[in-house]
C-alpha cells in the first residue's frame, strides 16, 4: 500500500518551527553556542594529556569554559543579533533575512572551524592558538602546499569540522521566522517596546563579551582560566581558540616584569660576558652549526636521558659522532616551536610563547648575536634552509641575527628534489650545504637548519632507501633518514680542504611534537636535546661527556664564542657553559603548557611566573618522566633549592624584558 504523501513530505523534510524572528533567533544563536561549547569535548579527549581527570574533571572543565565561551560566542554572533533584532521596518523583509542567513553561516561557521582546528594544531604548540601564530602560517610562501600536507594528514579534523558546520546549519534551519512578535496594538508603543528590546540585547552581549556580569572593570581575559584548574594545563581545556585569538589579536609589547631592585638584579645576575683571558688569541676556526628539525635527544641512544630505554638505533650515526665529541648531556630547547628554538640559538634570548621576535616591534633592535659578533672580527655568515624562502620568517630572523646571506629552496634551484611539502630533501641539501661552503671566504660561520624529520616525515624513495628499521610515514623512519643524510653531509665534509679547521655543533630546534601524550612529551624529556661539539683536529675540544651543568639553547652562542676565545665583551641571556664556576648557579628555561620549567640536573620546578612558590618540583633522577611531584616542604633541602630556581628565574626574566624592551641588548651599534 503506497505511503500518504504528507507522510512521505515528513520523511524527505524533517519537521521545521516556523515562530516568530526573535524566537528563531534565540534558538539558532543557542545552537551556535552549544556546539562550541561541546566541541571542546573532542578537544579534551584527543588532547588528554593535559588534564588528569575522565569524564567528571571533562564536566567541571566545561562548566569552567562557558564564560570563555559566551564570551567569544557574542563576538562572532554581535551583528546577527544586532541585525535580528533593530528596531527597523526591513527586519520582516526576505532580503534581510537572507542576508542575515548568511552572516550567521560564515561568522559561526568560522568560529566552530577556528575551535575545531586547534584540536589537531594544539600539540604543536602547547597552547591555544594565537593571532600571532595564525599571521606567521598565513605568511608562509608555501601555504598552500602545506595546507593540502595538512588536509591529508589530518582528514578526520577536515572532516569532523564539515560534520559540525552541517550540522550547524541543519540545526539553524529547523526554525522559520514567520515575523515580529505583537508587543502593543500602538504602533508607536511597538516601536518603543522594541526598542526596549534592542537595549537589552545590546546589554547582554556586550556583558557576554566581557565574561562578567559588569560594566565596571577589566573583562575577562584568557589568563583567567587558571583561576580554577587543579593543573595550568587544563587552562587550555577551560578557553578556547576564537576567544584566546580575539585576546591576542592586538597583543601589546612583552610585559616588562620586575621582582627585584636594580641594585638586588645587579646582585643575582649580569648578562654582560667578559672574556676570562683576553692575552689568548682568538681561534679563527670555521663553525658548521647544524639544527635538526625536532632533534630532541632521545632519539640519540647514547644520550637518551629516559632511564632504562631500550636502544633502537635510529641515529647510528650521530651516536657514534657523540662518542668522538665533547657532549653536554643537559642541553634544553626554550620551547616549542622552531622560530622560538632558532632565535635562542643564533640570537643568544629566549621566545618564550606568546612573543614572536620577528613581527615584533623589537625585531630591529640592536642585538649581540652571535653571527652578528662573528662577523665583526672577519667572518664570513650565512645560514642554510631547505624550506622556501620566508618560511615562517626564520630565515629574516636568521638576517636580523647577522647572517649575511641566506640559501633556501629558490636558491637550491632544483624542484626534482622538492618533497611536496616543506622543501628540499634533507640529503640533497647536505650535498649542497657541503659544496657551497667550499665557496665561501674562510673563516665562516654556517648554519644548516635541517627540515625533513617535520611531519608529515616524507622520505624519498630514490636515495639510500634500503635498510630501514621504520614504517613508511613513521617520525622514526623521518630520524634515520636525517642521520643517514647527515652522515652523507660529514662524508663529503671529510674530503673538503675546511674540514680539520672547523668546529662542528650539532643541536636541535625544539624536542619532538609528534610523540604528544607519552612520556617524551614531558618537560624534562622532550625540552633535551643534544648539544654535540665536535672538533676534527681535537685541537680546541677534548671528546667527553659532562654531567655537572645545565645548558640551555640562549647558551649555545655564548659557548661557541668562549671556545673560539672572542675577545670583546657582549650581552647575552645566556653564558660559556664550559667556563661556568663550580658554585655559579645556573639553570635552563623552558616554557611550554603556560608555565616556566626552571631545569637543573635532578630537579625540574614548575612555576606560574607569579608566585615565590613553585606549582610542582619533580626529582629527574628517580622520576624523568615526571610522573609525580616531590613534596616540597617549607624548609627542605628541595624547597630551599626550588625557591632559589626560582629566585634565578625572576632575575633571568626580570633583565630579558627590560632589555628587551628598551633596545638594551647590545654593547655594539
Amino acid at each position: 500500500m503506497p505511503l500518504p504523501d504528507k507522510l512521505l513530505l515528513a520523511m524527505r523534510f524533517p519537521v521545521r518551527y516556523r515562530c516568530n524572528i526573535w524566537l528563531a533567533t534565540l534558538w539558532q544563536s543557542g545552537v551556535a553556542f552549544v556546539l562550541l561549547w561541546l566541541s571542546r569535548v573532542i578537544f579534551f579527549y584527543y588532547n588528554s594529556d593535559v588534564s588528569g581527570g575522565g569524564l567528571g574533571r571533562l564536566a567541571v572543565l566545561m562548566w569552567q569554559g562557558v564564560p570563555f565561551d559566551l564570551s567569544s560566542w557574542a563576538y562572532f554572533n554581535a551583528l546577527f543579533l544586532v541585525m535580528r533584532f533593530m528596531p527597523a521596518p526591513w527586519v520582516e523583509r526576505k532580503w534581510w533575512l537572507r542576508a542575515t542567513d548568511w552572516i550567521y553561516y560564515l561568522t559561526n561557521g568560522l568560529l566552530l572551524t577556528l575551535n575545531l582546528a586547534d584540536v589537531a594544531l594544539f600539540p604543536f604548540q602547547g597552547a591555544r592558538m594565537r593571532f600571532a601564530a595564525i599571521k606567521s602560517f598565513f605568511s608562509d610562501p608555501n601555504l598552500g602546499g602545506i595546507f593540502l600536507s595538512y588536509a591529508a594528514t589530518y582528514w578526520w579534523a577536515f572532516l569532523v569540522g564539515a560534520l559540525a558546520i552541517v550540522l550547524l546549519v541543519w540545526l539553524y534551519r529547523r526554525a522559520i521566522p514567520t515575523g515580529l512578535p505583537r508587543l502593543a496594538e500602538s504602533r508607536t508603543m511597538a516601536w518603543i517596546a522594541r526598542v526596549g528590546v534592542f537595549v537589552i540585547v545590546a546589554a547582554l552581549l556586550v556583558l557576554c563579551m566581557r565574561g562578567r556580569i559588569s560594566f565596571v572593570g577589566k573583562g575577562l581575559k584568557p589568563a583567567d582560566a587558571a583561576r580554577s584548574v587543579e593543573r595550568l594545563s587544563e587552562m587550555n581545556v577551560v578557553l578556547n581558540t576564537p576567544f584566546n585569538l580575539i585576546h591576542s589579536f592586538k597583543e601589546k609589547p612583552v610585559q616588562v616584569l620586575t621582582y627585584f631592585t636594580p641594585e638586588e638584579l645587579a646582585e643575582r645576575r649580569n648578562p654582560v660576558v667578559v672574556p676570562a683571558d683576553t692575552s689568548v688569541a682568538m681561534t679563527m676556526r670555521n663553525v658548521m652549526l647544524i639544527v635538526i628539525e625536532s632533534g630532541g635527544q632521545h632519539w640519540i641512544d647514547g644520550l637518551n636521558n629516559a632511564r632504562g630505554a631500550d636502544p633502537r638505533g635510529l641515529m647510528p650515526f650521530l651516536d657514534s659522532l657523540a662518542e668522538k665529541s665533547l657532549v653536554v648531556r643537559y642541553n634544553f630547547t626554550t620551547g616549542r616551536r622552531s622560530n622560538e628554538g632558532m632565535t635562542a640559538i643564533l640570537g643568544g634570548f629566549p621566545m618564550f610563547e606568546p612573543f614572536i621576535y620577528m613581527g615584533s616591534p623589537y625585531e630591529g633592535n640592536a642585538v649581540d648575536a652571535m653571527p652578528a659578533l662573528l662577523r665583526r672580527k672577519g667572518y664570513t655568515t650565512k645560514y642554510y634552509t631547505g624550506a622556501n624562502h620566508g618560511s615562517f620568517a626564520i630565515d629574516q630572523m636568521a638576517m636580523m641575527m647577522g647572517m649575511q646571506s641566506v640559501s633556501d629552496r629558490e636558491t637550491y634551484g632544483d624542484d626534482r628534489d622538492f618533497d611536496g611539502v616543506w622543501g628540499i630533501y634533507d640529503h640533497a641539501m647536505a650535498r649542497y650545504v657541503a659544496g657551497d661552503l667550499e665557496s665561501l671566504a674562510q673563516p665562516w660561520l654556517a648554519c644548516w637548519f635541517t627540515l625533513s624529520s617535520h611531519a608529515p616525515f616524507k622520505v624519498p624513495a630514490g636515495w639510500n632507501s634500503g635498510g630501514y628499521k621504520s614504517p613508511e610515514g613513521s617520525m622514526e623512519r623521518a630520524m634515520e633518514y636525517a642521520d643517514r643524510s647527515l652522515a652523507y653531509f660529514f662524508e663529503i665534509a671529510r674530503t673538503c680542504p675546511w674540514y680539520d679547521n672547523t668546529l662542528f655543533v650539532v643541536t636541535g630546534d625544539h624536542g619532538c611534537r609528534d610523540l604528544h601524550g607519552t612520556m617524551y612529551d614531558t618537560p624534562w624529556l622532550y625540552a633535551s636535546i643534544p648539544m654535540i661539539i665536535f672538533d676534527p683536529s681535537g685541537e680546541v675540544v677534548t671528546p667527553g661527556e659532562i654531567t655537572d651543568r645545565v645548558m640551555s639553547q640562549v647558551d649555545t652562542g655564548a659557548t661557541i664564542l668562549g671556545l673560539l676565545h672572542y675577545p670583546d665583551a657582549y650581552v647575552s641571556m645566556g653564558c660559556d657553559v664550559l667556563s661556568l664556576a663550580p658554585d655559579e648557579r645556573h639553570y635552563a628555561i623552558y616554557k611550554g603548557n603556560n608555565l616556566y620549567h626552571i631545569i637543573s640536573t635532578h630537579l625540574v620546578v614548575e612555576w606560574d611566573g607569579v608566585a615565590d612558590t613553585p606549582v610542582a618540583v619533580f626529582d629527574i633522577v628517580d622520576d624523568p618522566a615526571m610522573g609525580s611531584p616531590v613534596a616540597a616542604v617549607a624548609g627542605s633541602d628541595v624547597a630551599l633549592e626550588a625557591e632559589d630556581m626560582i629566585d634565578y628565574a625572576k632575575a633571568y626574566l626580570q633583565d630579558f624584558t627590560h632589555r628587551l624592551t628598551t633596545n638594551s641588548m647590545s654593547l655594539h651599534d
